[in-house]
């Protein structure tokens, strides 16, 4: 295996992550996982506050954790859809286009106060979930006034300061460096809807097409350097007696340029040993591309929170989140077509903004010493816009030094002379109310709650093309590329040049709403003087969703009772033993639904929902053995199992102009894993210098299978299921300085090969994501009580991401029939900055 982890899974299995710097030795995440019933890691206050950093940063310190497509966190190998993330008890958004998660990057790291990871059930918790759930606290409760400003530059290798493409009319808006300037270029700001195109004349879409603003131009300049800075300070306003008023206020401003490099490919004419039936024995290579991808995404993020005291038993909350990103977005691509005998150019770019205002105030009141309720009442609105994407490709004839002439089609393509808009919409109510009395002190406790939900959204897209006919003249007709700038002026549009068509059908549309209503009833215990605590509970949640497009009417009411068990026997001071049953659901999500298609330019197929998708009902058991060594050093050992029914996965499967994703249920499938945690000092004699030498680990291992049902049309009988990764394993080696001065931390990181889409065997086949290896370095340096220097080093191997497809389905990608259609890199990457506590 690559990167000899044979050796190092047999020699080294206890090992735990542990990334970026540090200014103090509490290495440890488990601040409460002792006491508490639950199999939960838990990322206090205190915690954050000394090792600082974002809440992706923070999370890659607890097992089992690994992140797709930058900040889409996952739990135990589970894709990221099954992961719950919640801000003070309430649902966030979904923010991706082609899978069902939350972009942590979209919450400024100054709003959580404390991360608490739920990897078993918990009736308190929602209902939907399924490796884990993440639940963000916020909290402005200051009893110490500070103030900081950080500031941080990165470089990329291969990247910064190298050429790269993007759009000529970047930064002609000053809200571009901001992230703003969807609404100054959304090309439905300009023209006709879509039904009175399609139903216009020639002359009158020519018109239409002419009104249209020429933002075709690209430019190659340098990639910039990465910056950010961050201000963000703490006041205690107030304190009298039991009264006390305090706030934390936050901006964080970032301008980040990344790239990467892909090669991508797709087969045909696949040949079997024995004829139909068979397994694939080769195929020959259909096109091959290699892609320039980068980056420019600009971040602004404010946060405000404030805490009131009324008196010892009266508690608020308030939390104000905003964040916006403008991500300008650019790829080039040389395409061979070995089959039309053509080489072409490729071109996309565009920008992706993302909108977010996010509010939480909660309410804490004590009645007594038995009683006490807390509520919490949540509104979020959420904006993504594709203001203006623009598609064009050029060809010639393979093999030859001819000039490349653009390809301007004569009917509605996605990927030639194309520009596409989309708009999300989505805003949240939600509140829930939650009571805790307590019968017998310590001894017996029962608990209530109440969670009521509705989640709104609107969506809307249009496809336009510039497209000439037989009247358009050759001049027109034949453009060599390097006029894309100008070719699609408006003075080209005419009786004798272009016209406008409108591909928008009535699935590009669609309206749709969540409400969710919840209750639960539980019963926390104590027996044994303590050493025993069970709970058991039971939730109920009603979730009606409601999807109209196209004609298309979807409608669901479903009612889920899930029970809940938990127990925690304290064997004594140092060990304990947990053992957790719960049951949860993972519903479809709105994209998920929707016929819509997307094309997806990277791998040239459409994303298309599936109406017909079921919610997926999981049974999980765990099983958790604790023990602490003293000194923030521990271990731990959690055998799983999870059983899941209509499992929803992402499947790969052949339509009429392009291949496409979609999204099916099987039948069921079983998970069963083991997670090992691990962190010691490599001597307790604090006089020598290993005792500052702190060795951690992790390992996460997996096993699933999935049971395809008789109805599947599936080659194979059995495979993984989709997303899944079987094996997660990190290991750390962190050095501190003597006094608190710094400290220094290398690690590895292996993530194993995943089913990345689901193929039948027959017309399309399963596409896997490679193992890769991460090696890590990070360290901070105090150079006096107010200023601290950091720097990390990433992916300092240059790990490659492949996809590779599992051309004769067996699961082992060493075939020669197995072949690459993605090889990608994104290089090493360095961090360093300076933090001054005022």
């Amino acid at each position: 295996m690559k990167y000899c982890f044979r050796i190092i899974q047999l020699t080294f299995c206890l090992f735990s992550l542990f990334l970026e710097a540090q200014n103090s030795n509490e290495h440890h995440v488990r601040d409460n996982d002792m006491t508490s019933v639950e199999i939960t890691n838990i990322l206090s206050n205190d915690f954050i506050g000394k090792v600082g950093g974002s809440a992706t940063g923070l999370l890659k310190r607890v097992s089992g954790v690994s992140f797709e497509a930058g900040n889409l966190v996952s739990f135990r190998g589970l894709s990221p859809r099954y992961t719950s993330i919640t801000v003070d008890g309430l649902a966030t958004p979904i923010s991706e286009q082609k899978v069902k998660a939350f972009a942590l990057g979209l919450i400024p790291s100054s709003a959580f106060q404390e991360l608490d990871i739920f990897k078993s059930g918990s009736y308190v918790n929602y209902g939907e979930w399924g490796g884990a759930t993440l639940n963000i606290e916020t909290t402005a409760n200051v009893n110490e006034n500070f103030t900081n400003l950080s500031v941080n530059v990165g470089y990329q290798h291969n990247i910064t300061f190298q050429q790269m493409v993007r759009n000529e009319d970047y930064g002609d808006f000053f809200g571009d460096y901001f992230g703003f300037g969807s609404n100054n270029r959304d090309l439905a700001n300009d023209i006709a809807s879509a039904a009175e195109i399609q139903n216009m004349t020639r002359s009158e879409r020519e018109a239409e097409g002419a009104k249209l603003p020429n933002r075709w131009g690209i430019e190659t300049v340098n990639a910039a350097p990465s910056f950010d800075i961050g201000f963000a300070f703490g006041r205690k306003l107030f304190e009298n007696d039991d009264k006390k008023l305090s706030t934390i206020n936050s901006l964080h401003y970032e301008n980040a340029t990344t790239g990467a490099h892909y090669q991508r490919a797709r087969y045909s004419n696949y040949e079997r040993a024995e004829g139909e039936g068979t397994a694939v024995t080769s195929s020959e290579l259909r096109n091959y591309m290699t892609d320039g991808a980068w980056s420019t995404k600009t971040s602004l993020m404010l946060n405000s929170a404030w805490f009131f005291q009324l008196n010892d038993d009266n508690h608020f909350n308030l939390d104000i989140s905003y964040t916006n990103q403008g991500d300008n977005q650019a790829m080039s691509r040389y395409f061979i077509s070995p089959l039309s005998d053509k080489e072409l150019y490729y071109t996309q770019f565009g920008l992706v903004q993302k909108t977010m205002f996010l509010t939480r105030l909660l309410g804490n009141h004590e009645f007594g010493k038995d009683t006490d309720i807390e509520w919490s009442l949540g509104f979020q609105d959420f904006n993504r816009r594709e203001p203006d994407l623009r598609r064009a490709a050029a060809q010639r004839n393979l093999g030859t030094e001819d000039p490349y002439f653009l390809v301007i089609p004569e009917g509605s393509k996605a990927d030639q002379g194309a520009r596409f808009r989309s708009d999300l919409k989505d805003y949240t109510v939600s509140g829930r109310l939650d009571l805790n009395h307590d019968f017998i002190d310590d001894v017996f406790e029962i608990k209530i709650g109440f969670l009521a939900e509705v989640y709104n959204r609107t969506f809307g897209a249009r496809l336009l093309t510039n497209v000439k006919d037989d009247f358009t003249s050759p001049e027109l007709r034949f453009v060599p590329f390097n006029q894309l700038g100008t070719v699609f002026s408006s003075e080209n549009f005419g009786p004798e040049g272009y016209f406008l068509n409108d591909g928008t059908t009535s699935f590009d549309t669609y309206n749709a709403q969540n409400a969710l209503v919840a209750s639960y009833l539980g019963f926390d215990n104590s027996w044994i003087d303590g050493k025993l605590k069970t709970s058991i509970g039971f939730r109920y949640e009603n979730f009606r969703q409601d999807l109209a497009t196209g004609g298309l009417d979807i409608n669901t009411n479903i009612d889920s009772y899930l029970p809940y068990f938990n127990m925690a026997y304290r064997v004594s001071e140092k060990a304990t033993v947990k053992a957790n049953f719960s049951k949860s659901v993972n519903r479809p999500a709105f994209r998920e639904l929707s016929p819509f298609q997307f094309f997806d330019f990277d791998f040239r197929a459409n994303i298309q929902g599936n109406p017909d998708l079921q919610t997926a009902t999981l049974s999980h058991l765990d099983i958790s053995f604790l023990y602490a060594f003293g000194n923030n050093e521990y271990f731990s050992l959690t055998p799983f199992y999870k059983k899941i029914k209509n499992p929803i996965e992402m499947i790969y499967v052949i339509q009429a102009d392009n291949p496409a994703f979609s999204f099916d249920n099987t039948q069921s499938a079983e998970i069963g894993g083991v997670e090992v945690e691990f962190a010691k000092f490599l001597s307790n004699n604090s006089n020598l210098v290993f005792s500052r030498l702190l060795f951690t680990g992790n390992l996460t291992y997996t096993n699933s299978v999935i049971d395809l049902g008789e109805d599947s049309n599936e080659f194979s009988t059995s495979r993984p299921l989709q997303g899944q990764v079987p094996l997660m394993a990190n290991a750390g080696l962190t050095y501190g300085l003597k006094n608190d001065k710094g400290q220094f931390t290398v690690d590895f990181a292996y993530k194993g090969s995943a089913l990345y889409s689901v193929g039948d065997g027959q017309e399309t086949f399963p596409w896997y994501t490679n193992e890769r290896g991460f090696l890590n370095a990070g360290g901070a340096l105090n150079i006096s009580e107010k200023m601290r220097l950091t720097f990390t080093a990433l992916n300092l191997l240059n790990t490659e991401l492949n996809i590779i497809e599992d051309a004769n389905i067996d699961g082992d990608l060493s075939a020669e029939v197995d072949k690459i259609v993605q090889y990608g890199l994104t290089y090493q990457s360095y961090r360093v900055g300076v933090n001054y506590r005022f």
